[in-house]
């Protein structure tokens, strides 16, 4: 020990520094606000955080946000890649066959929360997979989820659309929903739908009949938002809705002009999608048999007994001797050419991707704001474009009252692809 003084007559004691432990600021914070930051993270890495410390030691079982995502995408969402779930931490799982769905099953199952706030499910879907999905959206329904997010990706999906997951009833009668994601499922209420808390409602990828577009915004009387991602199947979208503010449309995949110079080719893309459409039947069969051993033995029994204990809203609906819609995909307008949006309380409107032939805005009095980045398709001939000039004319005088307009890189899609003008 060494005395020193201070300048001032006074003296103190120096010893020789010792570095003291770091204070864990972070695992000293309340478990809300743990379980708040958790609830950012994919589940995978939720899930890690079990390595921290013995704080964090099962944490994310009370997660009320459960995010299961099988690709990830960088600045460019076609690049996509496959996520590995071979998580192996500390015994959390263990099974012989770490895939997707078993992940899924035994990370619900290990759930300690009485109530899910946010459920995601974006993977690959096969139709062997659809008693897996149902038993997840029982989990949804049974923990009070209110938000819902099935983003279902399916490579055969144009050459076989049965191939779509069926929604079942019991998520049209829930009320619990305040936003609900569907990509790639079929939209078929044989009953009422009862979304009266739903305020954000995203579908994609299927064709949407007018009766029934008309029979979900009567259904959902708070419904704020209302996006539509590669839509066909109707020509008039009428929102009477006072609550609606806002309307995304994103690629109209409806029919495209037809040219004789490119029927032969044609068939023989139909002939290869049928052939590939075969093929791929062979192979999910074998896939779904060799699953349906795998499942006797993974969690997806144990999540399904757990699930019996509580409600089991699918029951009420089967006595509904309501016939619905024959499917998404019948009813109403086939593959109109023309689409005429008729929305007197909506504020804002954003469109992107292909633009429906004939576009026409009836009554947008209230809108605010606009967003026009659209692709407009062409035959090719000169008097298209005067066509297309006219049509483009006509939805700009359209937005001459509104605050604020946005209009970014229009193009014309013609008889080989993209076109020169733009």
């Amino acid at each position: 020990m060494r005395t020193t003084s201070d300048g001032n007559g006074r003296y103190r004691n120096r010893c020789s520094s010792r570095k003291k432990p770091g204070v864990d600021r972070l695992s000293n914070l309340p478990d809300s606000v743990l379980l708040h930051i958790l609830s950012f993270l994919p589940i995978e890495d939720a899930i890690g955080t079990e390595v921290l410390s013995k704080r964090w030691k099962s944490l994310w079982t009370y997660s009320l946000s459960l995010v299961f995502r099988q690709y990830i995408y960088d600045d460019d969402p076609d690049d996509e890649k496959r996520i590995s779930y071979d998580i192996d931490i500390e015994e959390w799982i263990n099974l012989e066959d770490r895939n997707f769905d078993a992940f899924v099953d035994k990370t619900l199952l290990l759930s300690n929360c009485s109530k899910v706030d946010k459920l995601e499910f974006d993977f690959e879907y096969k139709p062997c997979l659809a008693s897996k999905a149902d038993l997840w959206t029982r989990f949804a329904a049974v923990k009070g989820t209110e938000e819902l997010y099935l983003v279902f990706h399916d490579e055969n999906y144009y050459a076989d659309k049965n191939r779509r997951y069926e929604l079942p009833q019991h998520l049209f009668t829930n009320s619990f929903f305040r936003e609900l994601n569907f990509r790639n499922c079929r939209v078929n209420p044989k009953g009422n739908i009862g979304w009266k808390s739903l305020k954000k409602l995203s579908i994609g990828e299927l064709r949407l009949s007018y009766e029934l577009l008309e029979k979900i915004l009567s259904s959902s009387p708070v419904l704020e938002m209302l996006e539509l991602f590669r839509y066909q199947g109707f020509g008039r979208l009428h929102v009477n809705n006072a609550s609606l503010k806002k309307l995304i449309l994103i690629s109209y995949v409806g029919p495209a002009p037809t040219y004789e110079e490119d029927e032969a080719e044609a068939e023989h893309d139909n002939e290869e999608a049928e052939a590939q459409h075969d093929s791929g039947e062979d192979e999910d069969e074998a896939d779904g048999a060799h699953g349906a051993e795998e499942d006797a033995a993974d969690g997806g029994n144990a999540l399904e007994e757990d699930l019996a204990d509580g409600e089991n809203p699918a029951e009420e609906d089967e006595a509904d001797d309501g016939h619905g819609f024959e499917e998404d995909e019948g009813g109403g307008e086939q593959d109109p050419e023309g689409l005429e949006i008729s929305a007197p309380h909506l504020q804002s409107l954003e469109t992107s991707g292909c633009l429906a032939w004939n576009c026409q805005l009836r009554n947008v009095s209230s809108l605010v704001d606009a967003k026009l980045a659209c692709n407009l398709k062409s035959d090719g001939g000169e008097e298209d474009f005067i066509r297309i000039q006219n049509e483009l004319g006509g939805l700009l005088s359209s937005f001459a009252h509104v605050k604020s307009l946005a209009v970014e890189g229009l193009n014309f899609v013609g008889k080989r692809g993209w076109a020169d003008h733009h």
